[in-house]
């Protein structure tokens, strides 16, 4: 059986009214982003590649096919969502894992653009940086 992994950051995550899409697969544990992200939210989290943003804390998970294809259509990939091929650290090692974000045009979210490099995590008020 193929299997692909897939780094999630919002509604996606443990505890979140979506994770329900994730139940049948393997939990591998939570990571920190190489790349930085802007950070953004309407009615459910969202990121955008960007020098201007900061790395982002996500579950990783090891998924199957029919799995993989369930997340594509609840991100809206490729129509709404893009998804990527990203490097991770998680439990000391470089991972790559696919993300779904937006693409650069899309700025009618709330936009944050913290320019740090300390990690930020998705919770239920929001962006917050990882203390």
């Amino acid at each position: 059986m193929k299997t692909f992994t897939v780094a999630v950051y919002g509604t996606l995550k443990r505890g979140f009214y979506n994770h329900s899409f994730l139940k049948n697969s393997e939990f591998l544990g939570t990571g920190i982003s190489h790349k930085r992200f802007i950070l953004g939210h309407y009615s459910y989290p969202a990121v955008v590649p960007g020098e201007e943003g900061a790395p982002i804390e996500v579950e990783i998970y090891r998924v199957d096919e029919k799995t993989l294809k369930n997340l594509d259509y609840l991100e809206g990939y490729p129509s709404f969502y893009t998804r990527s091929l990203e490097k991770f650290r998680l439990n000391g090692e470089e991972v790559e894992a696919f993300i779904y974000h937006l693409p650069r045009e899309r700025e009618f979210f709330i936009w944050k653009r913290p320019e740090s490099d300390t990690p930020y995590r998705w919770t239920e008020k929001g962006w917050i940086p990882i203390e």
